[in-house]
C-alpha cells in the first residue's frame, strides 16, 4: 500500500507529465470540488473533466516544472512552473500554487492560484 506521501508524489508527477485524465482517474474524488483563482467553483468529476478538456484541447504545452511541495495530514501544496500557448489566451507563462485537500487518497478540493 502507498503512502501518503508517495500518492501525493504520483499525482505530481502526472501533472508534470501533462497526463491529466490519468490523474483524474486514479486520484480525485467524484465530488471534487476545483477552482481557479476567484472563477466559480467546479463540482463534480465529470464537470471538472469538462473543464480540463476545453482548456487542454486549445493549449500547445512547452513545460510543467514543480518547484515546491509541501505534504500534510490529508493536504498538499504545490508551487507550480508553466509555460504554455493557448488559443485564447495567448502565451501563459507563469507560477501556479495549487492546493489539494485528500479524502479517502483522492482529491476533494483543490484550488489554484495565477501568480504572475
Amino acid at each position: 500500500m502507498q503512502s501518503f506521501n508517495q500518492i501525493v508524489t504520483e499525482f505530481n508527477s502526472y501533472i508534470h507529465q501533462q497526463k491529466f485524465f490519468e490523474a483524474l482517474d486514479r486520484l480525485y474524488h467524484s465530488e471534487v470540488v476545483s477552482a481557479d483563482n476567484d472563477e466559480k467553483q467546479i463540482v463534480g468529476i465529470d464537470r471538472l473533466r469538462y473543464q480540463i478538456k476545453q482548456f487542454i484541447d486549445k493549449a500547445q504545452i512547452h513545460k510543467i516544472e514543480l518547484v515546491s511541495l509541501h505534504i500534510e495530514d490529508k493536504l498538499s501544496a504545490a508551487n507550480c512552473c508553466y509555460s504554455l500557448d493557448h488559443k485564447e489566451f495567448g502565451r501563459i507563462e507563469h507560477h501556479q500554487f495549487s492546493v489539494q485537500r485528500w479524502k479517502d487518497n483522492k482529491i476533494i478540493q483543490g484550488h489554484h492560484f495565477d501568480v504572475r
